[in-house]
């Protein structure tokens, strides 16, 4: 095989993920711990919760504007003139007022309590609906660190089993090398058929080397996804297994509990409230406001005095009206996008489905072409210890049954990672 062929296979089976394990030197974590360790670590999924933060805090400060606010207010005023004068009083004397001081001071305690503000209420009811939303979202974040979880890891155990079936074939072209040169000396092969063996065991060292580099490619790649650092003799080890797959409708059903599609519900719902808040904006608010103001310059009343008072406010312009179309359109995106959610949902299972299907498919077809590999290899051995066949038949039904192992575990990888894939895009758990 071609140094380029063979490297093409490796990088596509690395790509599209790994399924055959061997024996565990030390146990590798399961998946579930990587894909947790992702959810925390990974930047797109913190920069989602921080949303929810920002949300919430929207959400407080959009109460908070219904809730009493106090007003306090202090000043200093120097005027020009000071002006005094004597007014009569109740009871036939004067006494003096000051209408205006050289130093004036100026207090003012204010209380304003939102009796009434429809408005301000949907618009409450909106931010709560944009923190729910917002979580939904890091839920649908969540599931895209897990595809990139779930490939990474794959991407790592699948490099771990073609390094285990590169050293295998590399142990397989040494002995063949031995019995080469065993033959040789006894002058019943060539020197060529020695070159040729010779020739095969390197090839078989560079496939090696190949393979340990896309094992540390991988490693470093889970880390950047996860800040776990797997070492370079752990492993794992599963079966993979050619039934139990539930049925199409079995994921399907479950489309309605999907994070993509109740986001998209939910902003439904909030588009509908921002309508409400915006239709609302033409009814007045109410509100009630007492204040007392103390002065040192109080001409004819008194230094210090109290009112309360119930103020009722509309504001009526055409950017209103404007604002109201925009809540409209708003809606109907919404909408829209609820639609096509719940399109790329099916969709999306769908895909994952076929690729199950096309796997399990090429699984079989793959463990039968080992059988044969395998079988084809142990007759051209026996044939060319028998001096019946050429050392070129040996190193080539070799190298059939390597890349005979190779295509088997790609196509045990492929279908691992499609069944993995199908639960996340579902929305099940890795075990459902």
């Amino acid at each position: 095989m071609a140094p380029s062929l063979r490297k093409s296979i490796l990088v596509s089976l690395i790509l599209l993920l790994g399924g055959f394990r061997t024996a565990p030197a030390n146990a590798m974590p399961p998946i579930e711990t990587f894909l947790a360790a992702g959810r925390e670590y990974a930047v797109d999924q913190r920069v989602a919760n921080q949303r929810v933060e920002v949300r919430q805090a929207e959400r407080a400060e959009a109460s908070g504007r219904l809730l009493p606010a106090i007003n306090i207010q202090g000043g200093y005023t120097r005027n020009q003139y000071n002006i005094e004068t004597q007014i009569p009083t109740s009871s036939g004397g004067t006494r003096g007022i000051v209408i205006s001081a050289y130093n004036q001071l100026d207090a003012l305690f204010q209380l304003e309590v939102p009796m009434l503000d429809l408005a301000q209420l949907r618009r409450i009811e909106a931010a709560r609906l944009g923190v729910d939303a917002a979580r939904l979202d890091t839920e649908v974040v969540g599931l895209d660190v897990d595809r990139q979880v779930v490939r990474a890891y794959y991407q790592m155990v699948g490099a771990d089993a073609v390094a285990a079936s590169a050293r295998e074939a590399e142990r397989v072209a040494r002995e063949n090398l031995r019995v080469v040169e065993s033959r040789v000396t006894a002058g019943l092969a060539s020197s060529l058929d020695r070159e040729r063996a010779a020739a095969e065991v390197e090839a078989r060292v560079q496939t090696v080397a190949e393979s340990d580099l896309l094992r540390r490619q991988a490693r470093r790649q889970i880390r950047a996804l996860t800040n776990l650092t797997v070492a370079e003799d752990d492993t794992t080890t599963f079966d993979v297994a050619l039934e139990g797959d539930p049925p199409l409708d079995h994921f399907v059903s479950a489309i309605d509990r999907l994070p993509t599609v109740r986001a998209s519900e939910t902003r439904i719902e909030l588009a509908r409230a921002q309508q409400r808040a915006a239709r609302s904006a033409f009814v007045p608010t109410i509100s009630g406001l007492a204040q007392e103001r103390i002065t040192n310059v109080y001409g004819f009343s008194y230094p210090r005095q109290w009112l309360v008072q119930v103020v009722a406010r509309v504001r009526l312009d055409f950017s209103k009206s404007a604002q109201i179309d925009i809540a409209d359109a708003n809606a109907a995106l919404a909408s829209l996008e609820e639609e096509r959610a719940r399109i790329n949902a099916r969709d999306g299972i769908e895909n994952a489905y076929d690729q199950v299907v096309a796997n399990l498919a090429r699984t079989q077809a793959a463990r039968a072409q080992v059988v044969a590999a395998t079988q084809a290899a142990d007759v051209a051995n026996q044939r060319y210890g028998v001096g019946s066949a050429s050392q070129l038949e040996v190193v080539q039904a070799n190298r059939d049954k390597f890349a005979a192992e190779v295509q088997r575990v790609q196509a045990e990888a492929e279908l691992e990672f499609a069944r993995a894939l199908l639960r996340i895009v579902a929305g099940f758990g890795m075990d459902e």
